[in-house]
């Protein structure tokens, strides 16, 4: 698919930092169970990266409302309300990332970047390069800044390589069976779970799990989606709205390492956004993201999930 660059992002305006995933069945009765409207980001964003969950969350990246021009800014959240952290030292969106506000990483972007970043709580310093450059990657893609797996993506075509991060650099993983971009899922270089996605033609419902060797299909969702992702492993997890066929969707379906159900839907239909999920408590957050009547049009809102 030979666009030019933003005719292409035009085009698929992802995020893999919009729907995320785990499995409330996992945990005991009363935990996680319900979206809930919190605090608004201080800059509406859509197509950014983040990681968290209801009361320990980051967003950073995307692009800022209507434009298409990507940021450098990242915000902090402590359960209620949102605060500015240090800015990226390179603006950047669609690409991969995660991790928590004292210990986060993101790599790739619009433009097929190489660069990476990780962010201490307080600052952002250069991490590893990647070996190839790629853009539109799942919004979560780690636990930390030393343990980080970014796969798929765009390449100059849609792509099946899986990078592995150690902290300090990136090494070859295995490849995935097929190619899919805006996908969801990851949480870890050894464990992962990558649903849905674009394939370049049309969005898929199907999944792949990782072992931190190689790929293996997975369950298949009720509903084909793109434009989702962040945070499962391959024994549960869960996706939440995204873009089926070009009409964006709230609904929620939940991963159980076999197959999908479905769950609690978010307040309002959008798409594109930061999130993240402690895979310990279930509870998890989604931030900003592409409003469904409105274009290009970025939101503050954020829900969380308790």
């Amino acid at each position: 698919m030979n666009l030019p660059q933003n005719s292409f992002l035009k085009s698929f305006d992802q995020k893999l930092n919009s729907p995320f995933i785990m499995n409330p069945s996992r945990f005991a009765a009363g935990m996680a169970t319900t979206w809930s409207v919190t605090g608004s980001l201080g800059t509406a964003a859509r197509s950014g990266a983040g990681g968290g969950d209801s009361t320990d969350a980051i967003t950073f990246g995307g692009f800022i409302n209507g434009a298409w021009t990507a940021t450098a800014i990242t915000e902090e959240f402590n359960g209620s309300t949102w605060s500015a952290g240090g800015s990226m030292s390179a603006a950047r969106a669609q690409g991969g990332g995660g991790g928590l506000s004292g210990d986060a990483f993101t790599a790739g972007g619009a433009a097929s970047t190489t660069a990476s970043e990780e962010y201490n709580g307080t600052s952002w310093s250069a991490g590893g390069a990647l070996a190839t450059g790629r853009t539109n990657l799942s919004s979560e893609t780690c636990k930390s800044a030393s343990d980080a797996l970014i796969f798929s993506g765009h390449t100059g075509s849609w792509s099946t390589a899986t990078e592995e991060y150690n902290g300090t650099s990136f090494s070859a993983g295995g490849a995935l069976s097929s190619v899919r971009g805006l996908t969801g899922g990851a949480i870890s270089a050894s464990d992962a779970t990558a649903m849905g996605g674009h394939n370049g033609t049309t969005s898929v419902a199907t999944s792949e799990e990782y072992n931190g060797t190689s790929w293996s299909s997975g369950g298949t969702m009720a509903a084909a989606r793109r434009q989702l992702g962040s945070g499962a492993s391959s024994s549960y997890g869960y996706a939440v709205a995204g873009d089926t066929a070009g009409t964006k969707i709230k609904t929620t379906e939940t991963y159980d390492g076999t197959s999908f159900s479905s769950a609690d839907d978010i307040s309002e239909i959008t798409n594109n956004h930061s999130g993240g999920v402690n895979q310990s408590t279930g509870t998890a957050f989604i931030a900003g993201g592409q409003l469904t009547a409105g274009g290009d049009t970025a939101t503050t809102k954020a829900e969380i999930f308790t």
